[in-house]
């Protein structure tokens, strides 16, 4: 295998368009003096992150107004008030989150997850997967994933959806002030930790903020109502995603949608996913190269942000490409070392397409293909048949395909030796 350097880097020729990668790579580095992808490159660490935003910050301001209200409103909470507090909570998370989705049938749209504390739901294909999440646990966090049938669905009937859940925790609020009012001071234990539970629910939705691409449905809604280019850029993001998790695989997605798609902003918290999504519809098409573009834009994305998770994802992502675009060994284990400083992958991560990848350029096919093999095993059991599965899929076929002529040949080569 030939070798060169560029700048501080050493690439190496593939056997897979090589050539057009050196002259690609001599035209940015050269000519130009600088990197088309600098942060993919190395050349440049991923950014810090951002200052947290104000707005949430206001949230938190908000959410404590509320637990001064509950000390400085009525008796003192009682020790069963705070043993009730946890399950109040998870109950009033249970209504919002089941208020956003039948106000979302109503309307028309499809369900394509949920997801209430660390317990979710997310269909794939046609399956539906469960996973657990401590983060989302920890942090009393939930969402429901809304399907709908094309970019061109009303978004009148997307608001409905956004403010269902809102209204749920309003008429939860509701219900247990009059049970509270009912009782007099002798109100249950219960009912009042209920009522305290919906109206911290209430607050924390409707108050617009975002954080770590999650957008609250106040600002979900604000912009809706006045932003009609972001309500369009929203529009396009969800019939993608619906596309993907329904099964299409991503070089099958619309191209008008997508291109409409990559008009989202950095501003806007769907702008990370919709970088990772051009680049896997850019290298389903073939075009590597031109996907790492989107790659660039994704680490940059990642790197601005707070997620752990988020950034040993996007490294993941990066070392897979040095191995497959690249073709660079070496890049691709930087990448997989940056992963590991952000924690230890989940149950749904794998890097063993990586590491078959990286066995097949230093020709170890026989390593490659174990490789390949106990990739197929982790999609079959830890993932569904979405539109990014299936494309996976194809690509450990083809990697499996290639190492058995490779093994072939190399037994092929021994016998006439030996002959």
């Amino acid at each position: 295998m030939s070798q060169w350097g560029v700048g501080p880097r050493t690439l190496y020729h593939g056997r897979r368009d090589g050539g057009a990668l050196l002259i690609h790579l001599w035209d940015s580095d050269i000519l130009l003096g600088v990197s088309a992808t600098p942060i993919f490159d190395l050349e440049q660490d991923l950014p810090k992150p951002r200052s947290r935003p104000w707005s949430v910050w206001r949230n938190y301001a908000l959410l404590g107004s509320v637990g001064l209200l509950f000390s400085y409103w009525g008796p003192p909470p009682s020790h069963n008030e705070l043993a009730y507090l946890l399950p109040a909570l998870y109950l009033g998370l249970v209504i919002h989150e089941l208020g956003h989705a039948v106000t979302g049938k109503l309307a028309g749209l499809d369900v394509g997850g949920l997801c209430i504390g660390g317990f979710m739901l997310i269909r794939s294909g046609g399956r539906w997967m469960f996973r657990f999440s401590l983060r989302w646990l920890l942090n009393l966090g939930g969402f429901v994933v809304p399907l709908p049938a094309s970019h061109e669905f009303p978004q009148s009937r997307l608001a409905w959806s956004v403010a269902g859940g809102p209204i749920a925790s309003f008429l939860l609020t509701a219900v247990c002030w009059l049970a509270v009012h009912r009782s007099g001071d002798g109100a249950g234990d219960w009912s009042r930790t209920l009522l305290w539970a919906s109206m911290v629910f209430i607050v924390a939705s409707v108050t617009p903020y975002s954080v770590q691409g999650m957008m609250s449905d106040g600002l979900v809604l604000w912009q809706l109502w006045r932003k009609p280019e972001f309500a369009r850029r929203l529009m396009n993001f969800l019939a993608l995603r619906a596309a993907e998790m329904k099964g299409i695989r991503p070089r099958d997605w619309d191209g008008k949608l997508m291109h409409e798609t990559l008009d989202t902003t950095e501003r806007e918290a769907f702008y990370t996913l919709v970088q990772i999504y051009a680049w896997y519809w850019r290298v389903d098409e073939g075009n590597e190269i031109g996907a790492l573009e989107y790659l660039e834009k994704f680490l940059a994305s990642a790197g601005y942000g707070r997620s752990k998770a988020l950034k040993r994802s996007a490294c993941q992502v990066a070392a897979a490409a040095s191995a497959s675009t690249r073709n660079n060994p070496a890049q691709a284990r930087v990448w997989m070392e940056r992963a590991r400083k952000f924690g230890r992958p989940t149950a749904v991560e794998s890097t063993e397409g990586i590491e078959a990848r990286v066995a097949m350029i230093e020709g170890r096919y026989e390593g490659a293909l174990a490789h390949w093999t106990a990739m197929r095993v982790h999609l079959n059991r830890r993932h569904g048949d979405s539109g990014i599965i299936r494309y996976l899929r194809d690509r450990i076929e083809t990697g499996e395909t290639e190492c058995r002529a490779a093994i072939n040949r190399k037994s092929s080569t021994a016998a006439g030796a030996r002959k």
